[in-house]
């Protein structure tokens, strides 16, 4: 979950591309992902920049709500449970369902039942399913401290889902330089049957050459606790 310009398709295209690299067997193994609000082409020219290995490039297939314009809603849910069923991916992220025709603009009853539609396929396919999700409106979006209760729309999807994260683009004051620097931070709100969990909130770096996020470092409470502060003081 994050708001606007907080950096969901950068976290998107920077998971993507560490799920590709980083697991086993990745050469026999495919990605959907199903954009909302992208064209195709529009996310294969930012993603070029990451570098990927063509080889682990052919996994990802990637189709967009942007693409199927002249297709109905039920066509294009159709396309999208046909693609899932002859793919059998190992891994889908949908970015973004906010924006997503089949979600949007929906009656709370049509985005919870879409939500559990999801869910069914992630249990009886075992494939996990990564959702960005938007915020809604604009109160305390940029000053104050996010909440799950933020997203878009009926709450679900945050609901249903067995982890749950949030990503923050905070301003912090940069004493020796004299200039604002942004620093991107993401919470781990919900981890469902993982006990122990000590560390979460991470600073997440970012490479403008790849466009993407690079690394995480673990922010600890009262750093993080002052960054709030200060934004909301901005």
């Amino acid at each position: 979950l994050a708001p606007t310009h907080a950096g969901k398709s950068t976290l998107t295209r920077s998971l993507i591309w560490d799920f590709l690299e980083n697991t086993s067997d990745m050469l026999n193994q495919k990605v959907l992902l199903w954009l909302t609000e992208e064209s195709v082409d529009q996310f294969k020219r930012e993603f070029a920049k990451i570098g990927l290995p063509q080889e682990l490039g052919r996994n990802l297939i990637i189709m967009s709500e942007q693409d199927l314009a002249s297709k109905t809603i039920d066509q294009k849910k159709w396309f999208f449970a046909k693609v899932i069923e002859s793919m059998m991916p190992k891994k889908i992220f949908i970015d973004n369902i906010t924006t997503s025709e089949f979600y949007m603009d929906r009656k709370v009853d049509e985005q919870a039942s879409y939500a559990k539609y999801l869910k069914s396929i992630a249990i009886n396919n075992d494939i996990p399913i990564t959702v960005i999700a938007h915020t809604g409106g604009d109160t305390k979006m940029k000053t104050g401290l996010l909440e799950l209760n933020s997203i878009r729309g009926g709450k679900s999807i945050v609901n249903l889902a067995e982890f749950a994260y949030i990503l923050q683009m905070f301003q912090i004051w940069d004493e020796e330089k004299s200039v604002w620097i942004k620093k991107p931070v993401i919470r781990i709100e919900k981890h469902r049957g993982q006990s122990g969990v000590k560390n979460i909130v991470f600073e997440l770096r970012y490479n403008p050459t790849t466009v993407s996020f690079m690394e995480d470092r673990v922010m600890d409470w009262p750093s993080f606790k002052d960054a709030v502060k200060e934004q909301m003081s901005v």
